[in-house]
């Protein structure tokens, strides 16, 4: 009898897969975690500035709706735009001025876009959006203050910026990434602000007449009122106008709205608002001159007379000595 060949059944072992420790695992959790967050975060304030811009820069998002409507009723009227300061917000008052006539009789639709806070680096930023809206002023008006000359606040401006803005106006400042950083740290620490401002209603506060005039201003103020007031304007203003020098990323910003303005057919004309002596006393030896040789200098080199409005206005048409009072308002806009 034959045997039968004995199979051997021979064991082919597997390859072991390492297992993370514990501390791998969280480690990679956590990475992913902030990385989802951080996505999440960047979607989120994407989403709010394209169509929720009124929780970021409320008092440009109210100025344009009242635009729009604007523009609506009176399609067939020019635009006159005035940007500019909290000087602008103050000073005109479009509803009060007479009417503005061309040339080929049509009448002019004046309208005031100012903001607080506003030097020439935020104009600029101010104007791009509006031409990307749509908006195609005949005139533009631009409002020359000298006070933010030397240096715009880039945490004021950040706190106003889309991501785009921060990309066009950092290039103003003399630190590299300063706006860039100051707008990260901004939305970083007011996303959940922004968020739950996001879903509700929107809201504009401020009072504002149907063509941006401003329609809270004061009748008249207390003497502690006034120095109160011009003790706040002394902490903005006096140690940069002590020893006035105009920066350089300032004077390109107003080169560069002059240009954008050009390019989509608006007619640039520059103006110095009101200032009374109190408020001039702030310049230091000097520094009165330097402003005046400054803006000599722009006039000439842009070809674009400026309206030197300083003086117009006498210390008891302010509040602070340059922010109008009414009676300040309708003398100026008369």
């Amino acid at each position: 009898m034959l045997a039968l060949p004995t199979i051997l059944r021979v064991r082919v072992p597997r390859p072991t897969v390492p297992v993370p420790s514990r501390r791998v695992r969280a480690r990679r959790a956590i990475a992913f975690g902030a990385a989802f967050t951080v996505l999440l975060a960047v979607v989120g304030i994407g989403l709010i500035e394209k169509y929720r811009l009124d929780t970021i820069d409320r008092e440009y998002a109210q100025r344009l709706e009242l635009l729009k409507t604007a523009t609506a009723e009176h399609p067939d009227r020019p635009l006159l735009l005035a940007v500019g300061s909290s000087r602008m917000v103050h000073a005109l008052s479009p509803e009060l001025l007479t009417p503005l006539t061309t040339a080929d009789g049509r009448t002019a639709l004046p309208f005031n876009y100012g903001h607080f806070g506003a030097g020439p680096i935020y104009s600029y930023l101010a104007l791009h959006r509006l031409f990307e809206a749509g908006v195609r002023p005949k005139w533009v008006l631009f409002e020359l203050m000298p006070g933010f000359f030397p240096r715009e606040n880039a945490r004021m401006v950040s706190s106003l910026c889309t991501a785009r803005d921060a990309i066009r106006g950092g290039r103003y400042y003399s630190t590299t990434g300063e706006l860039e950083w100051e707008y990260t740290r901004w939305r970083t620490v007011r996303l959940p602000d922004l968020a739950s401002r996001a879903v509700k209603p929107i809201e504009f506060p401020t009072p504002l007449g149907p063509l941006g005039g401003y329609g809270a201003h004061k009748k008249s103020v207390t003497t502690e009122e006034r120095a109160a007031l011009m003790a706040q304007q002394a902490g903005h203003f006096s140690w940069v106008m002590r020893n006035w020098k105009p920066s350089d990323g300032g004077r390109r910003a107003i080169f560069d709205s002059l240009e954008l303005c050009r390019k989509h057919g608006a007619e640039v004309r520059f103006v110095v608002l009101p200032e009374g002596g109190d408020h001039r006393a702030m310049y230091g030896p000097g520094s009165i001159e330097r402003v005046d040789e400054h803006l000599r200098n722009l006039g000439a080199e842009t070809g674009i007379p400026i309206t030197d409005a300083r003086g117009w206005l006498t210390e008891d048409d302010f509040t602070d000595s340059h922010h109008e009072l009414e009676r300040g308002a309708i003398a100026f806009t008369d």
